[in-house]
């Protein structure tokens, strides 16, 4: 019954039309017992005194040579780009990749897991997807038709008063430029009654904000590969996303700023007032 209901499942996550997004979750779901049997290994060496930072490392580059394989097998012409990737392109088709969501969660046993895809053309993201390869959850996203998983249509928050929201303030910890910056981005949250949480992982993030389980994130030092894969995800499922100057997010942007647009034109006054 199991078996059934998970080829059902995988049935009706089917993207007949959308020749990229099939290429996506085949990806995806050929990954997943790779990782499910890394995950295991990774929790067995958390109690020891290496860690499993190496493992992690190891698992990763094979996870990137696995898609790299496989992208270049089905679109040669097209460009591919990494999370570590700086610089996004602006012209012609290409794919973007964030393997695991953070290295530093998986490294610790920390889910959530997750694979991110999108693939661009001349600098606009046409569609995305973002699997869960521990818990076989994966959400869909198409450039004018919205955000989707297994249980319907993403929908983000609609919770619009900063006080007693929730919201994700995260900045890796290894960029210590901008360590005041966070801090009174935390302050500033705290002063306004608003819960703060974070994964450390901005596109789950991304997705927990598009289920309404998040009201707004505010993101600091980050990938673009990350940012632009979240934003997309964010817009297509009505909320609205840019930096936090209230620019608009282009292909390098490092930062975020995402909720409806109530609450992000409330969080761009408090912002602009510090």
């Amino acid at each position: 019954m199991k078996q059934n209901m998970k080829q059902s499942r995988e049935r009706t996550m089917a993207f007949s039309d959308n020749a990229q997004l099939n290429i996506m979750e085949r990806m995806a779901r050929r990954s997943a017992k790779p990782f499910k049997l890394a995950f295991v290994d990774i929790e067995r060496k958390l109690v020891t005194k290496d860690g499993a930072a190496n493992l992690t490392s190891e698992t990763l580059s094979k996870m990137e040579r696995f898609y790299t394989q496989d992208i270049t097998e089905k679109a040669p012409d097209d460009a591919l780009v990494f999370t570590t990737g700086s610089s996004l392109p602006t012209e012609g088709s290409a794919w973007l990749v964030n393997t695991c969501g953070s290295a530093i969660n998986l490294a610790h046993g920390h889910e959530p897991v997750n694979v991110s895809f999108a693939y661009m053309v001349d600098g606009v993201i046409q569609c995305a997807l973002v699997y869960y390869p521990l818990t076989d959850e994966i959400f869909a996203i198409e450039h004018g038709k919205g955000a989707y998983s297994h249980e319907g249509r993403l929908r983000v928050s609609g919770k619009d008063l900063v006080e007693n929201s929730l919201v994700s303030i995260f900045s890796p910890v290894t960029n210590t430029q901008d360590e005041d910056t966070y801090f009174n981005l935390v302050k500033l949250a705290r002063k306004n009654n608003c819960h703060v949480r974070t994964s450390g992982n901005l596109i789950h993030d991304a997705i927990t904000h598009c289920k309404g389980k998040l009201d707004s994130i505010i993101s600091i030092n980050q990938k673009p590969v990350d940012v632009f894969i979240s934003q997309f995800i964010i817009r297509e499922s009505g909320g609205s996303a840019c930096e936090l100057g209230s620019k608009a997010i282009e292909l390098g942007s490092t930062e975020i700023l995402a909720a409806n647009s109530k609450l992000q034109g409330k969080w761009l006054r408090l912002l602009a007032a510090k």
